[in-house]
């Protein structure tokens, strides 16, 4: 909507009025705070919980999984937390597309790519058409799939039971484990994306907030 009210030809005094609350609604002091809080907050807390769930997988037992559901809720949170704040950036950067023009759309270019490698990291986290691992609602697929095979192990019914198997056993151990090291990937991951997409937001600062400043160079 935006784009299409700034690219008519006179725009009219309310729409610019418009244009100019929505921006202020996405203001650049907390995208810099949301950045800053990547950099310092969430990539080493999730490089520190990569370590810890490699640690906690090396050592699982048969015992009610508390280490795989912290690891799961930690990356639950963050990834939950991250996805909030991409929609601020992606806001924040949308907000400030200009009037497109054909002599002059670099900056615009690297506004789009930009808000594009946001919209990449966003769909990671939540689970969209190509993303793999441990998404957002890993949690649930993750103790799914472990109280089938409890449920096999200890059934239910008055004639019923438990399974002598040492295979269903050992598959209700390979799915915490599975769990954790899918957990160990995904912060990896998450860390991995944020730390490019820091640097990508902070490189092209001043052409994601003001694309047609000719003095401004754009840093690859």
């Amino acid at each position: 909507f935006l784009y299409f009210i700034e690219n008519q030809n006179i725009m009219p005094p309310k729409m610019s009025t418009l244009v100019k609350e929505v921006r202020e609604q996405f203001p650049l002091d907390n995208a810099n705070a949301i950045v800053e809080n990547w950099l310092k907050v969430v990539i080493p807390t999730s490089t520190n919980a990569a370590t810890t769930a490699a640690q906690v997988a090396l050592t699982l037992s048969q015992a009610p999984p508390q280490q795989v559901l912290d690891a799961l809720d930690l990356l639950q949170s963050l990834q939950a937390s991250v996805a909030s704040d991409l929609y601020t950036l992606i806001s924040t950067i949308g907000t400030r597309i200009p009037e497109m023009k054909e002599e002059d759309n670099l900056g615009v270019s690297v506004q789009i790519a930009v808000i594009k490698q946001l919209q990449t990291v966003e769909s990671e986290l939540v689970g969209g058409d190509k993303s793999t691992g441990a998404t957002l609602n890993f949690k649930v697929s993750y103790l799914a799939s472990r109280a089938a095979v409890e449920e096999k192990l200890n059934p239910t019914g008055k004639d019923a039971q438990p399974s002598l198997s040492a295979s269903l056993k050992a598959q209700l151990l390979q799915i915490d484990t599975d769990a954790l090291l899918s957990a160990r990937l995904a912060f990896l991951k998450l860390a991995a994306s944020l730390r490019n997409t820091s640097v990508a937001v902070i490189e092209n600062s001043k052409k994601l907030i003001n694309p047609r400043n000719v003095n401004d160079r754009m840093v690859s």
